[in-house]
């Protein structure tokens, strides 16, 4: 009866399991995982506490169901720019100046998700506790979204500077350029404050994603390419 409750609560008016989610991801990010009670987690989702073990069994479910659907929505805005890069990369023969291009589409992307994207600032929280500790959830995090990122950026700093991929010094780099773009995340209240705004618009997205080229080109040593003249 408990988990009958549970599919056709709130029928028509919400989605049981997504409102879990969303509870996970602000409280999860808010408090962390131990802080967190299932309690909690049903109060903020506006659902039956049934809901929890049909869906996802426990506490633990719901965060490795959170985790999963954070990676598909960051899939989602970046599968579509990113793989292209993936793809070319796999030729070993591109060149230095085709390395710099798809160095500054990198980070671009990159910008307007954690920046721009309203959306993925919860999101960025959760990645980021990951980061200062670690649970179970971040083999998958790790694997489907970290990894694969890093090596695009490795890959990119290798071809311009003439390094190879398993260098430390190169996957430090790289390791580099991504903190610069999660510092806007991580360090936003900071940024918001020195420059007496309330929010980050677009013309600020923008303009931070010019000056991160600018920065990535000056550490790796390397001159940015010169934009092709039209015929």
């Amino acid at each position: 009866m408990q988990q009958k409750e549970a599919t056709t609560m709130n029928e028509g008016r919400i989605d049981v399991k997504q409102a879990l989610i969303d509870a996970a991801i602000e409280l999860f990010g808010e408090q962390g995982f131990k802080a967190t009670s299932t309690r909690m987690l049903v109060d903020r989702a506006g659902v039956n506490i049934s809901a929890i073990p049909y869906y996802f069994r426990n506490k633990e479910g719901v965060y490795i169901g959170m985790v999963e659907y954070i990676i598909g929505q960051i899939h989602a805005e970046l599968s579509e720019s990113l793989s292209s890069i993936w793809e070319v990369l796999a030729d070993q023969r591109i060149t230095k100046q085709e390395a710099g291009t798809y160095l500054v589409k990198t980070m671009q992307v990159l910008a307007h998700l954690f920046i721009e994207n309203k959306q993925a600032r919860p999101w960025g929280m959760i990645v980021l506790r990951e980061q200062f500790k670690p649970t179970g959830a971040y083999d998958i995090l790790y694997e489907r979204i970290v990894r694969p990122l890093h090596e695009i950026l490795t890959k990119l700093v290798a071809k311009l500077t003439d390094t190879q991929v398993s260098d430390d010094d190169t996957i430090m780099r790289a390791h580099m350029l991504l903190g610069q773009v999660l510092i806007f995340l991580s360090g936003r209240e900071a940024l918001l404050r020195r420059l007496d705004v309330e929010t980050l618009d677009g013309a600020h997205a923008e303009k931070i994603s010019d000056l991160l080229c600018q920065q990535a080109f000056c550490c790796l040593g390397v001159r940015p390419a010169e934009p092709k003249e039209e015929s």
